[in-house]
């Protein structure tokens, strides 16, 4: 049994559920329409808990894991959402018992052989699994030019290697289910330059940056933002969508 995880968040849970964006309302609404049923629902790597508030309006039942003891104390309670402390791998639910699996912005970090192997043990027959990451933002020209230099060159020695996979869309991750063509969905916010500054720094790579280097990198680049930012902007993330089916 894996017994350590690839912890880049915990010591900042507090920023990441300040900070992080939710996820669009309808993209919810397309995962329940195509499960065979909304009784049970698993959120694997839930965080703070983002994408389980929003699956319990349309699932009866969220159980929702984090490997992460600060991520899950940072969750707000919920009636039909069971917040529990457990790994992708080793979920401790019993066998087939999830009518769906939901994984928002962290399937990278998994093992996958295990993980896939958790997923056809937990999903009943026809089941669903639903992973879905962003990567760059979207914002204007000027703020995009400045945010990507941030992200490859300031902060390129402190990006855990598992972005790639984000980088890439989750293409390089070899899904061993039959997967379903999906529609296009896109997150957005409206957003104060102190939510954003919020969000570049609950970044991974930002906390590896600041513990190594003793100061928060996003700083350097406040002056440039704040002479292209007016009062709110809208900020867009393009979601790449993976939904796997079980046998029937």
């Amino acid at each position: 049994m894996s017994t350590q995880f690839p912890d880049h968040f915990s010591l900042s849970a507090d920023l990441y559920a300040e900070f992080r964006p939710t996820y669009p309302d309808v993209l919810f609404k397309y995962i329940v329409s195509i499960c065979p049923d909304n009784r049970c629902v698993w959120d694997c790597a839930t965080g703070n808990g983002q994408a389980a508030i929003s699956l319990s309006k349309y699932f009866q039942h969220v159980i929702a894991t984090d490997a992460s003891q600060e991520q899950i104390e940072q969750a707000m309670p919920y009636t039909n959402i069971d917040f529990r402390v457990a790994s992708a791998e080793y979920s401790g639910l019993p066998s087939q018992s999830m009518d769906c699996i939901t994984v928002a912005q962290a399937l990278h970090w998994f093992n996958f052989q295990e993980f896939f192997q958790e997923v056809r043990r937990v999903l009943k027959p026809s089941g669903i699994l639903a992973c879905w990451c962003y990567e760059h933002c979207q914002i204007n020209d000027a703020i995009d030019e400045i945010i990507l230099d941030l992200y490859a060159n300031r902060l390129k020695c402190y990006w855990p290697e598992e972005r790639h996979h984000v980088e890439q869309h989750y293409q390089t991750i070899s899904f061993p289910f039959e997967q379903i063509a999906v529609p296009e969905f896109v997150l957005e916010k409206q957003w104060s330059l102190k939510a954003f500054v919020g969000y570049l720094t609950s970044w991974s790579a930002t906390q590896r940056f600041i513990a190594h280097q003793g100061y928060n990198p996003v700083g350097k680049i406040y002056p440039s933002l704040a002479k292209s930012w007016k009062e709110q902007l809208t900020v867009r993330w393009p979601l790449t969508l993976i939904i796997c089916k079980m046998p029937d």
